[in-house]
């Protein structure tokens, strides 16, 4: 299944294995001092499907899937945002 994240629902794929593809954060100052989440701080996380592309490797099949992950603080400001790639096959 393709995971969810923190504890979200998956969906099932009828692949095996699991692949980091690869993971790139973006940051955006928040505070006077230019803090992006502080101690005390409430972060909410959102993420949403950018898309799926199948393709065939080496070994076989392959279901590639886009996800970007939105963190948001206690004001609602986004504070970070994760642009992630999720291999199976």
């Amino acid at each position: 299944s393709v995971p969810g994240e923190m504890g979200g629902r998956g969906f099932s794929v009828p692949y095996k294995r699991v692949l980091n593809g690869g993971t790139d954060y973006e940051y955006f100052p928040d505070g006077p001092d230019g803090d992006v989440i502080c101690a005390g701080d409430t972060i909410t996380a959102r993420t949403k499907i950018g898309g799926f592309e199948e393709a065939t490797g080496s070994l076989g099949p392959m279901l590639i899937t886009k996800r970007e992950t939105t963190y948001t603080n206690q004001h609602g400001k986004v504070v970070a945002r994760m642009y992630g790639t999720v291999i199976q096959y």
